[in-house]
């Protein structure tokens, strides 16, 4: 066992419950889509979804070094805020790349990158291996058991909490 100090123990939690619930449900999907698109050589669909892996990695990044809770569908909301600018750099070029693959082999060397990044996002949340899918079958009950465990951290903290609502058990009033 490991004990690390944190300067903002609320904003390390929030990082925490809200990036792996954005990982489990949001970051992997993208993930899968850029590896199909690369796969078929779809280079626009490709680039969209590293795209979308990026901004979502960054957007969370933040959260952890003094940004607001993430809203991805606010154009307003600034993804970046707090980080340092070698790291957007390093993001938005991963962007640049997608976008600009012409043929295979460049969308190869992309998607090496791109799961690259994805892994070190999934190790800035704390994992020393890959998380579970719940896009598969092996995977869904463990994930879900996994984002069910960081909850009553997240509720403690008094942000928005890391699952939907509708997944939530219902509190009985009276």
């Amino acid at each position: 066992m490991r004990a690390t100090a944190v300067d903002d123990a609320r904003r390390w939690m929030a990082f925490h419950s809200i990036g792996t619930y954005h990982l489990l449900m949001d970051v992997h999907a993208s993930v899968e889509d850029f590896v199909g698109a690369a796969r078929d050589a779809r280079i626009g669909v490709a680039a969209w979804s590293a795209r979308s892996v990026v901004l979502r990695c960054l957007g969370l990044r933040s959260l952890a070094a003094g940004g607001g809770v993430p809203d991805f569908d606010d154009p307003l909301t600034d993804p970046f805020a707090g980080l340092s600018d070698e790291v957007v750099e390093q993001g938005l070029q991963l962007i640049a790349r997608s976008a600009a693959a012409r043929d295979q082999a460049e969308l190869d060397e992309v998607t090496e990158q791109l799961l690259a990044y994805a892994r070190a996002f999934e190790r800035d949340l704390g994992f020393t291996g890959k998380p579970p899918s719940i896009r598969r079958p092996e995977g869904l009950y463990p994930a879900l058991r996994l984002a069910r465990e960081v909850l009553p951290l997240n509720e403690a903290s008094g942000y928005p909490l890391a699952l939907p609502s509708d997944w939530m058990p219902q509190k009985k009033e009276g």
